[in-house]
């Protein structure tokens, strides 16, 4: 596959997540996913569910032992929008040369179509 879609996900949203990963599956989506979590609860949640994870270091942004979901607007949840951004970035400079694509899903999305 040539696409990579990617989220960002904490404790407080493994059910959202799971609920973006399922609908991502059951719509048959052509593309591979990449689930950054930022802590390890939710890694190991995901990473039960044979999904590609990877743990990600926030605390520059918030703190380190803040699992709660994050309120839309308060300075977290505005510094978490900006981290996005840096995770594109990265990903960016290494991604294997088969990517040329590159999704950002954020978890409270529902997927009912393959829109790749």
């Amino acid at each position: 596959m040539d696409t990579l879609i990617y989220t960002l996900t904490s404790t407080g949203y493994i059910d959202i997540t799971a609920n973006l990963l399922k609908s991502i599956k059951d719509s048959k989506v052509s593309a591979d996913i990449l689930v950054f979590c930022i802590d390890d609860i939710s890694k190991k949640y995901f990473d039960h569910l044979k999904y590609t994870t990877m743990r990600v270091d926030i605390s520059k942004y918030i703190p380190s032992d803040y699992n709660d979901t994050i309120d839309y607007g308060t300075i977290y949840f505005q510094k978490i929008c900006f981290y996005k951004f840096l995770l594109m970035n990265n990903l960016l400079n290494t991604l294997p040369s088969h990517i040329r694509y590159i999704i950002y899903l954020d978890s409270d999305i529902v997927v009912l179509k393959d829109f790749i």
